[in-house]
């Protein structure tokens, strides 16, 4: 059956509305933003722009409609972020992150805990709303980010512990990279959604949970904002959690013990990188073999070999991903991963 890639008249006015916006409100701000020295200040003078993009259901439309999002198609999503990208992929980094953390809720939490977290980010009467996703390290050996979830137990992998204590959590480590961890006056987003090991005597795939920092929790640090050559309006931080407590009803439930779904397996490569065992042949994908139920229902094969659509690509193995050539899009999450 043939696929028609024409817009509807609604993705048409969305795509025009973002692009009004980016014109017009969000690309008067910027070069006064990027010429700013202090990366701090540079991301802190975008909050105009961010606020109007609030109210234009940019910020929060990928979470569920209802508890207040806009459960925005992945067309509709591109077709945001490619107008605002063309201004300052920066900016469109920083709407990007709320999603990439809160998204973990949507996913694997409850209802009580949607309706706790979501609604909130989703209705925020001032617009200001940020949440951070905090799991990126500093690199080192034995940790790193870049072996998350490497089999070996602790120090292995993710170092920002978690240890239940009395009904709470309590958090020690730091974390590097982070975006939109240190919200918009360094003392923090509205809430940060880390990732943080929960179990030390166990490898990166059952010792791993998400827990909910809410902003003011004692013992949360921003060390600094780091600067950076590109993504300049996009807030990067250095974070130190020294004894932090949060309450245990805090973690996410479907991630405990259990890191989320969208980590695994996946890493950004550039054409041509990867091995035949663990590379989509087009896509910038590096995927696990027993990752990927793509766009066509069914299971990619070791070597990614073409699907029946003949397209060579494969989806990554969540919910809204798809694969990455077709613009179809997949069912729900396959919980049997």
């Amino acid at each position: 059956m043939a696929i028609d890639f024409r817009l509807t008249k609604e993705q048409q006015d969305l795509r025009d509305t973002a692009r009004d916006f980016a014109q017009n409100v969000l690309a008067p701000l910027v070069p006064d933003a990027d010429a700013t020295r202090d990366p701090h200040e540079a991301f802190a003078k975008t909050k105009p722009a961010y606020v109007e993009s609030y109210k234009l259901g940019f910020a929060m439309g990928f979470l569920p409609k209802e508890y207040g999002g806009g459960s925005v198609s992945n067309l509709d999503l591109q077709l945001v972020a490619e107008e605002i990208c063309a201004v300052d992929p920066g900016f469109a980094t920083t709407l990007l992150v709320n999603g990439l953390g809160l998204m973990n809720v949507a996913w694997f939490g409850t209802d009580a805990e949607k309706e706790k977290w979501l609604r909130p980010a989703c209705t925020d009467a001032k617009g200001e709303y940020l949440a951070g996703w905090v799991v990126s390290e500093a690199g080192g050996r034995p940790g790193g980010t870049a072996n998350f979830d490497a089999p070996q137990p602790s120090p292995v992998g993710i170092g920002l512990t978690a240890e239940l204590m009395n009904g709470e959590y309590v958090l020690n480590g730091r974390k590097y990279w982070p975006c939109n961890a240190g919200g918009w006056d360094k003392q923090g987003a509205d809430v940060n959604v880390c990732i943080v090991r929960t179990d030390k005597t166990k490898g990166g795939k059952e010792g791993l949970s998400a827990i909910m920092v809410p902003r003011g929790a004692p013992g949360f640090r921003v060390e600094k904002v780091i600067d950076t050559m590109g993504h300049r309006l996009c807030q990067n931080n250095s974070l130190v959690f020294d004894n932090v407590r949060v309450p245990e009803e805090n973690i996410i439930s479907g991630t405990k013990g259990r890191r989320p779904r969208h980590q695994q397996g996946l890493h950004v490569v550039g054409p041509g990188r990867g091995d035949r065992r663990s590379r989509c042949r087009q896509s910038r994908l590096r995927i696990h073999p027993r990752m990927g139920q793509g766009s066509h229902g069914r299971w990619c094969s070791a070597d990614h070999a073409t699907p029946a659509c003949g397209l060579s690509a494969v989806g990554c193995g969540y919910e809204d991903r798809g694969c990455a050539l077709s613009l179809l899009e997949i069912g729900p999450i396959p919980r049997s991963l």
